[in-house]
């Protein structure tokens, strides 16, 4: 699901899916944030933000979220990689953790 729409009240949250945010959050206590791009080689830029215990983080190139998170999960086995939405008029990052606050 690339687009939806939540329904609030009388008025809706439009969001989509991020092309560059990606995030991670460790399986257990013991895996550092901000070490995620070493074991994959790649060249991610950390937003020093965190949502529910995930590290965001920005792929380098438009539309390569998908790609730099499979390779991720892939290397990072037990480890939760998540796809980043944002508001369309705003940009503000949302994770999709099954449970959503919204505050006004």
């Amino acid at each position: 699901m690339d687009n939806f729409r939540l329904k609030r009240g009388g008025s809706h949250i439009r969001l989509q899916k991020s092309g560059r945010l990606i995030g991670m959050r460790p399986a257990t206590e013991g895996r550092e944030h901000g070490t995620w791009h070493k074991d994959a080689d790649l060249t991610l830029l950390p937003t020093g933000q965190f949502l529910a215990g995930f590290e965001i983080l920005k792929a380098p190139e438009q539309d390569a979220a998908e790609t730099v998170l499979d390779r991720l999960r892939g290397l990072n086995p037990g480890h939760t990689g998540s796809q980043i939405y944002v508001t369309p008029k705003s940009g503000a990052a949302y994770a999709p953790t099954g449970k959503v606050v919204v505050r006004p």
